[in-house]
């Protein structure tokens, strides 16, 4: 007897286009594993960049406010340490900014990165952007997730540290010093798996400038010295010229005036109402409610930009902060006499003026 053969289907006219469609079956297996492999890589990475990013910023977050507790209670009653301190900050980024971002701009990313942990230079949010590439939707998802670290960090960074130290000074200056010191080596080492994107290895561009030859001598360590300085003197100088002409510049010069108070829970207010009776407690809720509504403001000011306008709102917004300082003032020189009474009006004006500045 003949064996039994099993008859092969005749070959017609959509033969090939099975065969392609089967080949584009397997195909699409194959793209959506490496997809599948790609996304659950890159959710790796994301998290390590959250987690970095969220020590840093919880860190920054409590040393910002704790420093101001510590300082108050060496200094119990005057405001002078508390404006040296400040003024000192600010005049520190003003002159060092221009090197910093340059250094930035030029310098391998995992030694800045790495550098910015030990320095507390907020360096992780600029990764985000390499990270993400192309892809707008993952972009726009990070810089969310980041928004909200920062948020939690800014809400309950302050109120913990508070908390501690309403318990004692010194358990919260051990607990601020324990809490930099190990986040360090979590921070070290999240960093440097991220590294391991293709994109942040490559090299960056160099804007062509050659700095000139000095020749080897006797007081060339020296010359070199002075001409960075020189160097870096000059770059701060054009800085400022083109920020002077840039059309941004009345914008923004506008907004950094709405900043131009007292009446905000910096060092100076928070020494002050301290002086006045307050707890740290106390003090870390309040601010807790003054970040509530200034993340109010960030959907107050788009639903009325949409209504009236972005100038008309803006001019709207800063009369808002002008009439709730003004209305908090009113209390505290009415009620003078009173140093809990007109702490909590200018505490109120002030948690309602942020509104106004957040809006603007």
């Amino acid at each position: 007897m003949a064996p039994h053969l099993r008859e092969q289907p005749p070959l017609g006219e959509d033969s090939a286009l099975i065969a392609r469609e089967e080949t584009g079956d397997f195909l699409d297996s194959r793209s959506n594993d490496a997809g599948n492999r790609e996304n659950w890589v890159h959710k790796r990475i994301s998290s390590r960049l959250y987690i970095s990013h969220f020590l840093s910023t919880w860190n920054s977050r409590v040393f910002e406010f704790g420093a101001v507790l510590y300082l108050a209670s060496i200094y119990p009653h005057t405001l002078l340490p508390m404006s040296v301190y400040a003024l000192s900050r600010g005049v520190v980024a003003i002159l060092f900014a221009p090197a910093v971002g340059h250094y930035i701009d030029i310098g391998n990313r995992l030694r800045v990165v790495r550098f910015s942990i030990g320095e507390r230079v907020p360096q992780v949010p600029r990764l985000v952007v390499v990270v993400a590439g192309e892809d707008h939707a993952a972009l726009t998802a990070m810089n969310a997730r980041m928004r909200r670290i920062d948020l939690i960090c800014k809400l309950f960074g302050p109120l913990f540290i508070s908390l501690i130290d309403g318990i004692s000074t010194e358990t919260a200056i051990l607990l601020n010093l324990g809490m930099n010191t190990c986040s360090v080596f979590f921070e070290y080492f999240a960093i440097a798996r991220v590294y391991y994107v293709p994109e942040l290895q490559k090299s960056k561009r160099s804007d062509g400038h050659i700095p000139p030859y000095v020749a080897p001598g006797r007081h060339s360590a020296i010359v070199r010295i002075w001409c960075s300085c020189c160097n870096i003197a000059q770059k701060a100088l054009r800085d400022f010229n083109s920020y002077f002409r840039h059309a941004v510049f009345l914008p923004s010069f506008a907004g950094a005036l709405l900043y131009l108070t007292v009446l905000s829970f910096g060092a100076q207010m928070v020494t002050w109402l301290l002086a006045a009776g307050y707890s740290s407690a106390q003090i870390a809720i309040t601010r807790t409610l003054s970040v509530i509504f200034e993340v109010l403001a960030t959907w107050v000011a788009p639903w009325l930009m949409g209504r009236v306008g972005p100038i008309r709102a803006g001019l709207w917004f800063s009369n808002w902060q002008i009439v709730c300082l003004g209305a908090g003032l009113s209390v505290f020189w009415r009620h003078a006499d009173y140093s809990f009474i007109s702490a909590a009006g200018l505490v109120g004006g002030t948690i309602f003026s942020r509104i106004g500045l957040r809006g603007f």
